[in-house]
């Protein structure tokens, strides 16, 4: 059978001539790569690391990316497209369905760096970075000491935030930074005393 395959709009036909060119030999096993340029060079989760923060408090999260010819000039490249995701386990990011939009937040030497806020309620969240150029598949940034890079969940990792919430009560108060009680605010665990009149 004669094998054909469109490409780019053309129709091609693989196979080869006989040593006397007298015949057409077609090759009906074969395989074809086809590389997309527009996936992004690399990418991160910059930082904070693993964190923990009162409810009602919005943490920002950093990543950078880089891509050459476009984020290593001034200002923002063009066609990158940026997200901060989040999720109650910790899998692999490209599993994840919470994105949040990502905006532009400076150059760092020659990568771009976004950057998004996550507000989320009490309880323990896994985060990381997704990027796109143009309209490619989804690059996923994950953190480590050294700079991070490409997710991986080995080197390049998830990281954790944990939103804390307060709770009161007429006899018992547990506070997340600080907590008033009666008027009086108290930034530190104990056994306050009130004396009612």
């Amino acid at each position: 059978d004669i094998v054909n395959a469109n490409i780019g709009g053309a129709s091609i036909i693989y196979g080869c001539f006989s040593k006397n060119a007298d015949r057409f030999y077609v090759m009906d096993n074969f395989s074809v790569n086809i590389v997309n340029n527009d996936v992004v060079d690399w990418c991160n989760l910059q930082w904070p690391t693993s964190s923990a923060v009162c409810q009602g408090t919005a943490y920002t999260v950093y990543a950078q990316v880089y891509e050459p010819g476009v984020t290593n000039a001034a200002g923002q490249g063009a066609g990158i497209t940026a997200w901060i995701g989040y999720n109650n386990a910790d899998t692999d990011p490209s599993t994840w369905t919470n994105w949040v939009a990502a905006n532009y937040n400076t150059d760092a030497v020659n990568n771009d760096e976004y950057k998004a806020d996550l507000n989320l309620p009490a309880g323990t969240y896994y985060y990381a970075s997704r990027f796109r150029l143009n309209s490619s598949i989804y690059s996923y940034g994950g953190y480590s000491s050294g700079g991070g890079g490409f997710w991986d969940g080995i080197a390049n990792i998830n990281q954790i935030l944990t939103i804390k919430s307060s709770t009161t009560g007429d006899t018992t108060a547990t506070a997340c930074d600080s907590y008033i009680w009666y008027g009086t605010t108290y930034t530190a665990s104990g056994t306050p005393t009130h004396v009612f009149t």
